[in-house]
């Protein structure tokens, strides 16, 4: 009896664990034998096919199904060079349920292959190899969106830059993105047809502001371009009428040397079309029109863009029509060569080390108080036999002191500031910003950092020269870091970029010649601008302070070579900011050359022919979360405004 008690309490166990592991069984072999109830269709890139430029943002979509039960998880990028993930996103997944995703992605290397993968409770519960086709700054990248997958190849022949080879893809409208900056990639958009109907508000405003800051779109006419041309309608150089049949394209050949024309032409169906103001022709006919939007321009063609897929001289013909100059991209630019653009532009008390005086008089005072003013008052009193409890008293209030005076110097939270450079045109409300967020940490602590969802957060942190990969949170409601370790006393930047919809208002009426720039500008609206220059080139006039309603007069010479510097030296550089330092780092060298920055070649200052109005402000940055507590940060804001002349649109 004693010993059938034990055995049956090991029985009753063992019919215990049995029955656990039976409840278990199930799920384990299901998630080993079986393939997962959950489907991962992804396209990425320009094309959907894996197309996109390194180093700048391109679309991607994730259409999840759930075929299982209700599942929360997960969704990583891991890419091969970057943190382990690169990209990270929750994903909600009850039964039944189909959903898309748009996760904006930024590969900074030349690499062809990512692993997607579902992660479920800490676990892979799905992983998915994506190629990809990475394609290098040393081109001109042209998009066409067109359900005609051959539509203007003839461009591959071509070159519209010097030394620079033409690449043509097909552009998916479905991922064309509500964001401009995610179309920087881009040198050239052709517009064909917009077979999936028009596009989202947003997608037009991101291809406007795309064309602001230095794009080149075409758009097509005829009755494949009838939606297209009505969609754009706002942003065409002329006013689109009728369909004509039968219009002859001999027009175009004028645009070529006639001694180099073999072919002719031939007739297409065309729209009347009446020119607005600002807006040229490229013929006589009015078959191909053009008007400047801020650095980019629109052009038009009232015919079909695929009537002179036959044209011997088609690849010809857009090389003079399109014109290709250097864009002012900050964000890629800086991300290129891991540079911080704060570095040495960042006036901060915490980081500034003791003189080598105050250093040397601290060491020569502890010295005396602890040896001859200890031993002379010891001797005084007669109780030198106290001297081994005075010295180390005072060695300890010397390291108090030191430690206190550290603290009270550094404090114990961390210390946000920004410099935000915006780029917009005289005329428009909406602009591109470009923030370099610096983090300082007086302690060695972790931070989870987040922005608002409609920025462009990339994934690494900068240090000097150095930059560090980061794995990006992407939420519905925002985006940002988890656990972002900084060191003792280290200073950490991020780069952000995001659209902004207020601009300083500027007016000018400006004229130029081959020597000088003359006119006025007035500052409108409610905001000042501190150390205002007029900027062509590497000629700069520096106008000091403007306030709103306030006017000056330009008179800017053009044989100065006096920009960034030395009249970049004559700005306030005792605030916030080291503002010389910022233009330096940003306009001395040749960072915005086609095919990539040339930093050891002779070309400063502004990249193309434009004049550009910049003034600083100082009112205070977009507010961050920084675990959980809202934190507004000291900011200087540099304002990049492109001017017009009087004989120009905007």
């Amino acid at each position: 009896m004693k010993l059938a008690r034990p055995v049956a309490c090991l029985a009753a166990l063992a019919l215990c664990l049995m029955l656990l592991v039976g409840g278990l069984g199930p799920t384990a072999v299901y998630a080993q034998n079986q393939p997962p109830p959950v489907s991962l269709e992804v396209r990425v890139g320009y094309d959907g096919a894996g197309r996109f430029r390194v180093n700048h943002w391109f679309p991607t979509e994730i259409i999840a199904t759930n075929d299982g039960p209700d599942l929360r998880g997960t969704i990583e990028w891991h890419v091969r060079g970057m943190a382990e993930p690169a990209f990270s996103a929750p994903l909600d997944l009850p039964r039944g349920a189909h959903k898309a995703l748009q996760m904006p992605l930024l590969i900074p290397s030349n690499v062809r292959q990512a692993t997607l993968v579902l992660m479920v409770d800490g676990v892979d519960l799905l992983a998915q190899q994506v190629p990809l086709l990475p394609l290098l700054s040393d081109l001109v990248l042209v998009g066409v969106i067109s359900s005609d997958q051959s539509l203007l190849n003839s461009l591959h022949t071509v070159q519209f830059a010097h030394q620079l080879a033409t690449r043509v893809i097909s552009l998916d409208q479905a991922l064309l993105p509500d964001h401009g900056q995610m179309l920087s990639g881009l040198d050239v958009i052709f517009i064909h047809e917009l077979s999936l109907g028009e596009l989202r508000p947003t997608q037009r405003e991101a291809l406007e502001l795309w064309v602001d800051m230095g794009g080149r779109l075409v758009v097509g006419g005829g009755h494949a371009g009838a939606l297209a041309s009505a969609n754009l309608a706002h942003l065409l150089p002329v006013e689109v009428g009728a369909l004509r049949p039968n219009v002859e394209l001999q027009a175009l050949e004028q645009v070529l040397d006639p001694a180099l024309v073999a072919s002719s032409v031939g007739s297409a169906t065309a729209h009347a079309v009446r020119l607005r103001p600002g807006a040229h022709s490229h013929d006589q006919a009015q078959l191909v029109t053009q008007i400047e939007h801020g650095a980019g321009y629109v052009i038009f063609t009232a015919f079909d863009l695929a009537a002179t897929r036959a044209w011997l001289h088609e690849a010809q013909f857009w090389t003079e029509i399109l014109t290709i100059e250097p864009r002012i991209e900050l964000a890629s630019s800086f991300r290129w060569r891991s540079d911080d653009l704060l570095r040495n532009a960042l006036n901060l008390a915490a980081t500034r080390l003791p003189s080598t005086g105050l250093l040397l008089l601290l060491m020569a005072t502890y010295i005396i108080i602890v040896g001859p003013l200890n031993f002379w008052l010891l001797r005084r009193r007669r109780r030198l036999e106290w001297a081994w409890v005075t010295t180390p008293l005072i060695v300890v209030f010397f390291l108090v002191a030191a430690y206190g005076s550290s603290l009270l110097l550094r404090g114990t939270n961390a210390q946000v500031h920004q410099l935000a450079i915006v780029q917009g045109v005289a005329g428009n409300s909406v602009g591109q910003r470009t923030t370099f967020l610096n983090i300082y940490s007086p302690q060695r602590r972790s931070y989870d950092i987040t922005f608002a969802s409609d920025s462009l957060v990339s994934p690494m942190s900068f240090e000097g020269w150095r930059s560090q990969n980061l794995t990006l949170h992407q939420h519905e409601l925002n985006v940002g870091f988890e656990n972002l370790l900084i060191d003792v006393s280290a200073l950490r930047t991020l780069l952000i970029e995001a659209p902004v919809t207020t601009l300083p208002q500027v007016s000018s009426r400006l004229e130029r010649d081959a020597l000088h720039v003359s006119g006025e500008v007035q500052l409108e609206g409610s905001t000042g601008l501190r150390d205002v220059l007029i900027v062509k080139g590497t000629n700069a006039q520096l106008l000091g302070n403007l306030e709103p309603g306030q006017t000056a007069t330009v008179d800017l010479m053009l044989n100065q070579s006096n920009f960034p510097g030395p009249i970049g030296n004559r700005l306030n550089d005792d605030g916030l900011i080291r503002r010389s330092r910022v233009l330096s780092q940003i306009f001395d060298h040749d960072r915005f050359a086609l095919g990539g920055g040339q930093f050891g070649g002779a070309r400063r200052g502004i990249p193309n022919d434009a004049v550009y109005l910049m003034g600083w402000t100082t009112e205070p940055g977009a507010s961050i979360v920084i675990n959980g507590r809202t934190v507004a940060p000291q900011s200087e804001t540099l304002y990049m405004i492109r001017l017009n002349f009087s004989n120009e649109s905007v």
